[in-house]
């Protein structure tokens, strides 16, 4: 993908709480947005609007949890999560850096 040619970078706002993880974007255009997360408190992705992310562990573990069930989260796993998800929070064991991919 030539970035440089879809649009200019957009720079949304912090969109993960309450807690205060490092949240850095790397990338984002008009088809996607890519952020680094670094956390080492549970935190909640939020202002999902009814769209689907995938989350990827970088480095590090936790726990995904969401209303009907958690998963642990290991490095090297992915998540999809669906459109139809309310909310989902991360926990971390020690330090959890994950990439987290939307629509923006």
């Amino acid at each position: 993908i030539r970035f440089e040619e879809i649009g200019p970078n957009r720079h949304p706002k912090k969109t993960v709480s309450p807690a205060d993880p490092l949240q850095e974007n790397l990338v984002t255009c008009e088809l996607f947005a890519m952020d680094r997360i670094v956390a080492t408190s549970p935190f909640t992705l939020a202002d999902r609007h009814g769209r689907f992310d995938i989350i990827t562990a970088v480095s590090g573990s936790g726990r995904l949890n969401w209303s009907a069930g958690s998963e642990p989260v290991r490095t090297g796993d992915s998540f999809f999560l669906p459109a139809g998800l309310d909310a989902a929070t991360l926990e971390a064991d020690g330090t959890l850096e994950l990439l987290w991919i939307r629509r923006p």
